[in-house]
């Protein structure tokens, strides 16, 4: 339900018809801005013609009307857009998360690509490699429904793009004709600033959160992806389930621990496990083919704690957008994941090769 409400509120919110509408009150509100803006700069004394009185009231009163119609029609808009965060954010949340699967019918099997336990990662794990494919073909085409939001928002920066390039040509040959009627090109700028830095909020706002959401995809596929590898290893016993990294070289068995800093990060739902550890600064301390490592916290209000990790998840990858994103989850001995990130990039995977912890290494990148 969530995929399918997604969807529909994502058509609203992306639609061409916004567009046109935007491009149409920007019209009107050059036509009824100039006359009180070409007034006032008369008033002030700068080489414009003086418009009439009544051309001034009449562009106040296009404005009020403009505006009080385009509050009035975007209502739906401000719903699509609070409708798309929140659907969004639904199919992640622990409680959605927790439901029972819904039954087949005796002798039926699920439809990977319409069955609605593949929407999240956690639920589909056990019914297709999640690795092979992403989410969710049947609902959002082909490459998952964060790319397609994010094509369709790139493309809306080209246009904003071109509106603040004009705008910025309109400002530098106001400039430069300034003693040659330069005048009014800059009274334009100055009206058409507003709606153009307005859009350009709009499609911040918007590529942050399409950003927010593609990382929080990304983090629960390299997550369960990982789970799966680390039980299907645990289940073969062919040992080690990530690509060899190279260390510095052999360490003898009475050798120190490594000491690793890190961050925990607050749980990720769905929580697991019974272990819980304060998010903030810790301290990893891991001893040679020893499974038994201890977490000291920065902050002194809180204790040590002594932990058996069976398994370690890496999600570094190239990131989203760009960049490296070093998250990793502990998998310990009660089956609790805690989320954690690694600033030295695979220095924890190094420290849990060395004491001897199965490490997944998802590569992919949804």
């Amino acid at each position: 339900m969530a995929s399918t409400h997604l969807g529909r509120a994502e058509q609203v919110d992306l639609g061409l018809a916004r567009l046109a509408a935007g491009g149409a009150l920007t019209l009107v509100q050059l036509v009824g801005a100039l006359p009180g803006a070409a007034f006032l700069a008369a008033s002030l004394g700068l080489p414009v013609d003086r418009p009439s009185m009544a051309a001034v009231l009449s562009g106040v009163a296009l404005l009020v009307v403009s505006w009080g119609t385009w509050a009035w029609y975007r209502r739906r808009w401000t719903r699509a857009w609070e409708l798309r965060k929140a659907w969004s954010l639904a199919i992640h949340d622990e409680a959605v998360l927790a439901l029972p699967a819904e039954q087949v019918a005796p002798g039926a099997e699920r439809d990977p690509d319409t069955d609605p336990e593949s929407v999240h990662p956690f639920r589909a794990v056990r019914q297709f490699p999640v690795a092979e494919r992403p989410f969710v073909p049947s609902v959002y085409g082909s490459y998952g429904h964060t790319y397609r939001v994010r094509g369709r928002e790139e493309l809306r920066g080209w246009l904003y793009s071109v509106l603040l390039l004009g705008l910025v040509v309109l400002v530098v040959l106001s400039a430069g004709l300034r003693d040659a009627g330069g005048t009014p090109l800059l009274l334009v700028s100055v009206v058409l600033l507003p709606t153009v830095a307005g859009a350009w909020y709009r499609y911040v706002r918007r590529m942050r959160f399409a950003h927010r959401m593609a990382l929080t995809e990304t983090r629960d596929r390299q997550r369960w992806i990982g789970e799966s590898m680390l039980s299907e290893a645990a289940a073969s016993g062919t040992g080690r389930t990530s690509t060899p990294i190279e260390t510095t070289g052999p360490r003898a068995p009475d050798e120190e621990p490594l000491i690793v800093p890190l961050r925990v990060l607050p749980s990720q739902p769905p929580v697991t496990g019974g272990t819980v550890i304060p998010p903030g600064r810790w301290t990893l301390a891991l001893s040679y083919d020893d499974q038994h490592v201890s977490l000291t916290p920065s902050d002194p209000a809180e204790r040590r704690r002594d932990l058996v990790v069976t398994g370690l998840i890496s999600g570094v990858h190239p990131g989203v957008l760009g960049g490296r994103t070093p998250w990793y989850w502990l998998v310990l001995a009660d089956g609790t994941h805690v989320p954690v990130k690694c600033p030295p990039t695979r220095a924890l995977t190094a420290a849990a090769e060395f004491a001897g912890i199965e490490v997944a290494s998802p590569r992919m990148v949804v």
